[in-house]
């Protein structure tokens, strides 16, 4: 299964000036984050940018997803930090 999610991009002082459109897709315990590029003639490219086999957690620990749904909704908590 995969899903997608949206992820705002802020300028300095804070304002939404895009969404970038994310998928997610989760396989074998590690999660994946593509971007998703809409081409000229409304088809989606999907381009891998991050593969991330474990969680992260704010005491520098790290942990293995649960599941997928764990994957996902670790990554709802982090998008906002990502580049």
């Amino acid at each position: 299964m995969s899903v997608y999610t949206n992820k705002s991009i802020l300028n300095a002082e804070g304002e939404e000036v895009a969404v970038k459109k994310l998928h997610l897709s989760y396989n074998n315990g590690v999660l994946t984050v593509s971007n998703v590029e809409t081409k000229e003639d409304g088809t989606e490219e999907i381009i891998p940018a991050m593969v991330q086999p474990w969680k992260c957690h704010n005491d520098g620990t790290r942990s293995d997803f649960v599941n997928e749904q764990d994957a996902y909704d670790w990554f709802e908590t982090v998008k906002s930090t990502l580049g």
